[in-house]
């Protein structure tokens, strides 16, 4: 099976500030693809999926969003809300030592605002410091531990450093928080798929992904399917061992 490592500055959906919307730019991603559009899938009234991947994806999306929940409990200022879109259009536009300036002072000005953070945190990452990244996102952590972005961002950064038992933890963090963030559920697939040759759990989280889109992704599909195969096989030659032993 061939993939991509995945590029975290791939842009993705829009996120939260403590309670305000920002774009985030920093979440891996296994191709140049952007990533099919999520959506909330309505089961007829009484009436639930047969496809028990679908089921499972329902139960994940009625779970709540930790991070959301509690960032609308905090006042966030109009001017730090302003300020900080402010800087995403300029990580937008690729200009990152001013998008980088822009979030060290709102760093002084705000700092318990873990989304800023955050964006620190991808800018450094963009620029190749690579432990600065890991620093500013523990802060954003330290600061606000349901912070899915930051833990997802963490377990890419962690992943390419080999240290996959701490990404795998951070990917964790991520799904505790917001269950239906798919992008921790693939990035997890991952891992356990390439990095800690965990098979079925792969398999799992793949097909948890692909129910919670409303587009299958078809590269995905395509892994799925070879999963099966490898595990078909594997269980196959599991069973000719056992009956030559006996």
């Amino acid at each position: 099976m061939k993939y991509s490592k995945g590029v975290s500055g791939s842009l993705i959906a829009v996120t939260l500030l403590l309670g305000g919307c920002a774009t985030f730019d920093g979440i891996v991603t296994r191709s140049n693809t952007t990533p099919p559009k999520v959506e909330q899938p309505i089961a007829p009234k009484g009436l639930l999926p047969s496809d028990p991947w679908q089921r499972e994806a329902l139960v994940l999306q009625a779970k709540p969003n930790r991070y959301q929940e509690e960032s609308a409990l905090v006042n966030v200022p109009d001017s730090a809300k302003s300020r900080f879109a402010a800087g995403a259009q300029l990580l937008k536009q690729g200009k990152l030592d001013e998008a980088k300036s822009l979030y060290e002072t709102m760093s002084q000005h705000y700092p318990a605002l873990s989304g800023v953070w955050v964006q620190l945190g991808s800018i450094a990452e963009k620029q190749a410091h690579v432990e600065q990244a890991i620093a500013y996102l523990r802060q954003a952590i330290n600061l606000q531990t349901s912070n899915y972005l930051a833990h997802n961002h963490l377990g890419m950064l962690y992943r390419q450093q080999g240290k996959f038992s701490v990404a795998l933890n951070h990917y964790n963090q991520a799904l505790d928080s917001w269950p239906a963030f798919t992008q921790a559920r693939l990035n997890r697939g991952i891992l356990y798929d390439l990095y800690l040759g965990e098979k079925e759990q792969a398999l799992a989280d793949y097909q948890v992904y692909q129910a919670l889109l409303t587009q299958p992704d078809r590269k995905v599909k395509s892994w799925i399917a070879d999963l099966e195969r490898q595990l078909q096989a594997s269980n196959a030659s599991s069973g000719s061992i056992k009956e030559d032993a006996l």
